[in-house]
């Protein structure tokens, strides 16, 4: 069966779930549309949901909520969406990580004043890792945590403590094209080239199509002097993205 066909499939019984359904299926019936990205249909799912107050799913509806608040175009829409993380949060027993990971982007969306040109650190970011912490204390190797606290340590530049999340928490334990790409550009940062084309052409083999990182090698290898392998990159980057070769 195509894609497009079992979508088809889907929303045909969305439509019988909008008539006859429950919370627990309006719940599952927005995430499947936030999945397909329909937002604004998936909103009405979610708010059926909330209004049938069903208590067991209560974390799950309102950090979805929350979610699909927050990435809303209206800018008063998504500066409210923390409410909802924070009734998710709320709710007695374990928190459920998509509304920890929720209020985190939610801080560095609009409350963050931490700029790329100082190490100092705000008390924004003190939250920030606050929240990633008692992620990954609650759930582990959870890996959207782990990539969000090296993401949150790149922004403050403490490039010590990337390089040893990237390492031990991430590429060791958990080895994707993002988390290579992510280590690359840990070692780029530290004036590393050599071990950044490593981790680069490890994640580039994972997925040989990708410009963005074709031009992280091509930089890399600039660093080390490698000017011809490095043309190659770079001439394979615009082709990727559809540009003129160079000339």
């Amino acid at each position: 069966m195509k894609e497009k066909d079992a979508i088809q499939i889907l929303e045909s019984k969305l439509k019988t779930e909008r008539k006859e359904g429950n919370a627990k299926s309006y719940y599952y019936a927005g995430l499947l549309l936030m999945m397909l990205r329909k937002p604004d249909k998936a909103r009405e799912y979610i708010d059926r949901s909330i209004k049938m107050n069903l208590c067991y799913l209560d974390k799950q509806i309102f950090a979805l909520k929350g979610w699909l608040d927050l990435n809303h175009p209206d800018m008063a829409v998504s500066k409210k969406s923390h409410l909802f993380f924070d009734r998710s949060l709320g709710v007695e027993g374990k928190q459920h990580p998509d509304a920890i990971l929720g209020k985190v982007k939610y801080i560095q969306l609009h409350n963050n004043n931490s700029t790329n040109n100082t190490n100092k650190k705000t008390s924004a970011d003190d939250e920030i890792l606050e929240l990633i912490n008692q992620l990954i204390v609650t759930y582990g190797q959870y890996l959207p945590g782990l990539i969000e606290k090296m993401r949150q340590n790149m922004l403050t530049k403490n490039w010590e403590q990337v390089l040893d999340n990237a390492q031990r928490d991430l590429y060791e334990k958990s080895p994707s094209i993002e988390t290579g790409v992510l280590l690359g550009d840990a070692y780029m940062e530290v004036q590393q080239p050599d071990k950044a084309i490593e981790s680069y052409e490890v994640s580039i083999k994972k997925n040989p199509k990708d410009p963005v990182l074709a031009n992280k090698i091509g930089q890399a290898l600039v660093k080390t002097h490698q000017y011809g392998r490095a043309i190659i990159y770079y001439e394979a980057s615009l082709k990727q993205s559809g540009q003129h070769t160079l000339r």
